[in-house]
């Protein structure tokens, strides 16, 4: 399977699951956040150890040096991401949030927060500005 195949495959499970965690409670999607901050760090040898993988075919593909940095993980940086997972559980839940409501004298139209259906760690293209040397 190529990787265009294996994201395409990736994404329509996110589109099929985020039909279910649409009907999340707050205190659901919060729990969920933290059970992912908690598997981040109680799994972080065997990322580690597939990141190896990465890091090794990453090298083979002749990818930069920075490009290879980018792609690592470590402590500290799984750490980040987990720390990250928990503030997000920590703020406020925007969904059904009324952002602009105009009223006029037949109909009432407004802007409403939908549901976050799928959590994605974007992690590699900024992490040297969130975990220092």
């Amino acid at each position: 399977m190529t990787l265009t195949e294996q994201m395409t495959a990736l994404a329509k499970q996110a589109k099929a699951a985020s039909r279910d965690l649409a009907k999340l409670t707050t205190a659901e999607k919060n729990s969920c956040l933290l059970a992912m901050a908690d598997a981040l760090e109680n799994n972080a040898a065997a990322l580690k150890q597939a990141n190896a993988l990465d890091m090794e075919a990453g090298a083979k593909m002749s990818l930069t040096s920075a490009m290879l940095d980018r792609l690592k993980l470590d402590d500290q940086r799984i750490a980040v991401m987990a720390e990250g997972l928990r503030e997000v559980a920590a703020l406020p839940d925007p969904v059904g949030e009324v952002l602009r409501q105009i009223s006029k004298p037949v109909v009432v139209a407004g802007e409403l927060l939908a549901q976050l259906s799928v959590i994605e760690v974007v992690f590699g293209l900024v992490a040297d500005r969130f975990v220092g040397p």
